[in-house]
């Protein structure tokens, strides 16, 4: 008697989990838009420009160009997290 309630429970939980394996797999793909955190927005001078919330952009490297036109936006705090380059920082202090 044992052994019959093992195996009962064994296959209920293979049951679960297989069922919950397809379900996922089965999810239709999201395009990279949709994952994208934020809203996608056109910024020259800034690759990959977003904006998070109203007071929160993102972003990749900037030009001198994209520095002014962030600073135009009001944005007054940059997080860069590459390397210090002492022309960028000079630019960026401006």
């Amino acid at each position: 008697m044992t052994k019959s309630l093992f195996r009962i429970r064994f296959l209920a939980a293979f049951w679960f989990f297989a069922t919950a394996a397809v379900a996922q797999s089965t999810a239709p793909a999201q395009s990279p838009a949709v994952r994208a955190i934020g809203k996608k927005l056109q910024q020259h001078g800034v690759r990959n420009f977003g904006e998070v919330t109203p007071s929160l952009y993102r972003g990749g490297l900037t030009t001198t160009d994209g520095l002014q036109a962030l600073h135009k936006l009001g944005v007054n705090v940059i997080v860069d997290t590459h390397a210090n380059d002492s022309p960028e920082k000079a630019e960026a202090e401006k």
